[in-house]
C-alpha cells in the first residue's frame, strides 16, 4: 500500500503534466538538474527491464526552503514526490509472498535545487509526503544531481536497485516459509509476546489486543489462526494496522527483526 500526501504546498500532477515542467538551470559547474519526467520515465524503463508492470501511480510537485537540517516544504515545482504501485503478479519473487490486498510499491523523491538527492524506497507500506516524510521498508537508491549522473547511469542504478529488492523479497519468502513451518505452543507464544513488550518494541497498551488477536481471533482472521511463528507475527502486525503510517512502519520493522532472530535460533525444530 502506497500513500502520497500533498498538504504543505505541493500540488498533485499527472505524468503528462510532469512532462511540461522543465528542469531549471544548473546552480553550479557540477550540478545537473534532472527533469522530473525523466526520473519517472527512467523508473518505468527499469521496471519494464525487470518485467514488472505499474498498477497505479501518483505524483506531486512542490518546493523547499531553508538548507541543511532546516529544509522545509514550500510551494513550487523543483521537488518531485511520487508513489507507484506495482503489478506483483508480473514478478514471481513479489507474487510469492504478496497478494492483491498487500501489494508492493515504490516511492520516489527528487529535488532540482540541491536540497536532496534522487531517492527511491520500496515496500508493502510506502509513505511519501510533501512535508518531506519519506518512509518504506527498503531504501533502494540515493543519487546526487551531479554532472556524473547520466540517463544511462541512473537507469542502471534503478535496475540494480530493483534487483536487490526482488532478491530481498525472495529471501523474505523463504523466511516466511520457515516461520510457517515453526509451530509454537501457547506457553511459548505468551513468552514471545512478553519479550516484545519487555524490550520496548511495542507499547504496553497493545498487549491485550495482541493476545486476544492471537488466542481469540475473529473467524475471518485466517492469517492469525495457525499456531506458528507466522500466525503469531500476523497477530502482532494486524494490531498495528490502525497506527499512523510512520509509527506502523517503525514498529513493523522492529517486530520483523525480533521474529528473524527467533527463526534463526529455532530453525528446524519446534519452539
Amino acid at each position: 500500500m502506497a500513500k502520497l500526501m500533498a498538504h504543505c504546498g505541493a500540488r498533485v500532477v499527472s505524468r503528462e503534466e510532469l512532462a511540461t515542467i522543465p528542469a531549471p538551470a544548473p546552480m553550479g559547474p557540477r550540478h545537473r538538474p534532472v527533469p522530473h519526467i525523466d526520473v519517472v520515465n527512467t523508473l518505468t524503463r527499469a521496471l519494464h527491464a525487470k518485467n514488472i508492470g505499474i498498477e497505479s501511480e501518483q505524483f506531486a510537485v512542490g518546493g523547499t526552503t531553508g538548507k541543511g537540517r532546516d529544509i522545509r516544504p514550500a510551494a513550487g515545482d523543483l521537488t518531485l514526490f511520487g508513489v507507484v504501485d506495482l503489478k506483483v503478479n508480473d514478478c514471481p519473487a513479489l507474487r510469492d509472498w504478496t497478494n492483491s490486498e498487500r501489494g508492493f510499491s515504490i516511492g520516489i523523491r527528487s529535488n532540482n535545487a540541491q536540497k536532496f538527492a534522487i531517492r527511491m524506497i520500496a515496500g508493502v507500506n510506502v509513505f511519501v509526503c510533501d512535508n518531506l516524510a519519506f518512509a518504506g521498508e527498503e531504501d533502494l537508491l540515493r543519487k546526487l544531481h551531479t554532472t556524473g549522473l547520466t540517463d544511462q547511469s541512473l537507469l542502471l542504478a534503478m535496475i540494480d536497485a530493483l534487483d536487490r529488492v526482488v532478491g530481498s523479497q525472495a529471501k523474505l519468502a523463504h523466511h516466511i516459509e520457515l516461520m510457517e513451518q515453526t509451530t509454537v505452543r501457547d506457553v511459548m507464544a505468551r513468552a514471545i509476546m512478553h519479550r516484545l513488550f519487555e524490550k520496548g518494541l511495542l507499547p504496553l497498551r497493545m498487549l491485550k489486543a495482541v493476545a486476544s488477536t492471537y488466542f481469540e481471533p475473529d473467524p475471518e482472521w485466517t492469517d492469525t489462526t495457525p499456531r506458528t511463528l507466522w500466525g503469531l507475527q500476523n497477530a502482532v502486525t494486524r494490531v498495528l494496522r490502525d497506527e499512523p503510517l510512520n509509527r506502523k512502519l517503525e514498529m513493523t520493522r522492529r517486530v520483523g527483526g525480533a521474529f528473524e532472530a527467533i527463526v534463526a535460533s529455532h530453525r528446524d525444530r519446534e519452539v
